[in-house]
């Protein structure tokens, strides 16, 4: 058995081609692997004429290559072995991920580095993926909860690359968008090693790894996006709430998002707005799941989280409510009085964090609860390879920190000091933002109102 130093060391390896190879071993003696293909690229990186191009790349790599003429070629080798395979693409980057047997995973490399580098693009495969991207669309077009945070983002990021959503079914109802011939440019200007890594959680020897990925195309093609120009965002700036409605007929709920632009990944705040974003929201004994669901039972559904990009980041939290209890909750009693409603209450919490922070216990429990998820976390070696292959790329690192020391390393460093600062620092009406998709919405000025307690 590895001892545990091995165990939680992680490797990083750069061949002279400019690709990176991640490397940790599990923490347990299964014979599965963990792969995450990392390509440098996501919507962040188009243009115009190439919105989408990201997300439709990322289907097209597996519709035939030189090797394997065929998407049924390709995917009967995964099935073969009984190997799990998948594929996503964000704002910032696209993943290709596999787990499988160890045996397996030297096959899997070279079967990844093929649909990288030698992807056909078939013209009549093109035409039919393409569509069945618009397909994926136009089902994401009542996914109204992604509809309200993708609205949030384009607010907050406003004048950068990092409005766009990732992909929508607007890009594809004009005819200069994805021409073949762009989208083809644009994979050949991104799809190259240097661009890459591969984050790899397995008992195979990190040497044998290395091996295998030197017979590939991975450590052998050249090339490289040292040419591509730089993102320089230029957020817009705003001096008091921004509030953007979309009013969807005959619906009578509302999905909501009430947040704040806040720092860029990198910066040392963003360890403590995770901190935070523990405290109020993902639990049941949280504080929006208790101030909206069992104090007022207006809510089955909310949450808080945090987005980082380069520039800056967005703390939201997000709910979904029966319209008519948007302002006004339920009644009290047997009078006719009401209580507040979601609105209002959110409103009140934060501007009650603003002026007294967060409690001592509330801040003991999450950091417990912290120390605890970070443990329980190091079993599942697909989050690992995950989370070390996005680290490695985003923030171009050489010696990582294993995710089983985040709590140590990061986490336990934040104070109830820190906490509150960053919300004195962040939570402000002039640094607001409010997203509404839904039926029944109430009036802005009604809505600008309540956003204007906010300190």
């Amino acid at each position: 058995m590895p001892s545990s130093s091995n165990q939680t060391k992680v490797s990083v390896i750069e061949f002279p081609n400019g690709f990176r190879i991640v490397h940790q071993l599990p923490a347990y003696n299964l014979p599965i692997s963990n792969l995450h293909l990392f390509v440098h690229v996501g919507s962040a990186n188009e243009e115009a004429h190439t919105r989408g191009a990201s997300h439709f790349i990322e289907h097209m790599c597996f519709k035939g290559t030189t090797r394997y003429p065929t998407a049924a070629d390709i995917v009967r080798q995964f099935d073969r072995q009984g190997a799990v395979f998948n594929a996503h693409t964000v704002k910032q980057y696209t993943c290709y991920d596999v787990k499988c047997a160890d045996d397996n995973a030297p096959k899997f490399i070279r079967v990844l580095a093929d649909a990288m580098f030698h992807s056909v693009f078939d013209c009549k495969e093109y035409k039919k993926e393409l569509a069945v991207v618009i397909e994926e669309n136009i089902k994401d077009e009542v996914d109204y909860e992604a509809a309200t945070v993708d609205a949030l983002e384009t607010a907050v990021f406003e004048g950068s690359v990092f409005e766009h959503p990732i992909d929508s079914v607007k890009y594809h109802k004009t005819a200069d968008t994805l021409k073949y011939d762009d989208v083809i440019q644009f994979y050949r200007r991104f799809y190259v090693p240097s661009n890459m890594l591969l984050s790899i959680t397995t008992n195979i020897p990190i040497a044998t790894v290395v091996r295998d990925v030197k017979h590939t195309e991975f450590a052998r093609m050249r090339g490289d996006c040292s040419h591509v120009a730089p993102m320089y965002p230029v957020l817009v700036e705003r001096r008091e709430p921004c509030i953007v409605l979309k009013r969807i007929p005959r619906m009578d709920s509302a999905n909501l998002a009430i947040g704040f632009r806040v720092c860029s990944f990198m910066h040392k705040d963003a360890v403590v707005l995770h901190v935070l974003e523990n405290i109020l929201g993902g639990r049941m004994s949280s504080r929006i799941f208790t101030l909206l669901r069992e104090d007022n039972g207006l809510t089955y559904s909310s949450d808080v989280d945090t987005i980082h990009y380069e520039p800056a980041g967005v703390f939201y939290v997000f709910a979904i409510s029966d319209s008519n209890k948007l302002i006004r909750g339920n009644k009290r009693g047997r009078g006719h009085k009401y209580g507040p409603g979601v609105i209002p209450l959110v409103i009140h919490m934060l501007c009650d964090l603003y002026q007294h922070g967060v409690t001592r216990k509330e801040w003991a429990e999450t950091m417990q609860y912290l120390e605890n998820k970070v443990a329980m976390a190091v079993e599942d070696a697909d989050v690992l390879s995950y989370m070390n292959g996005k680290r490695v790329l985003l923030r171009n690192l050489k010696t990582v920190t294993p995710y089983q020391d985040m709590y140590r390393e990061y986490y336990s460093k934040v104070t109830m000091a820190d906490i509150h600062r960053v919300i004195r620092t962040y939570f402000r009406k002039e640094n607001s933002y409010l997203t509404m998709v839904g039926g029944g919405l109430p009036e802005e000025s009604v809505l600008k109102k309540w956003m204007n307690h906010l300190p």
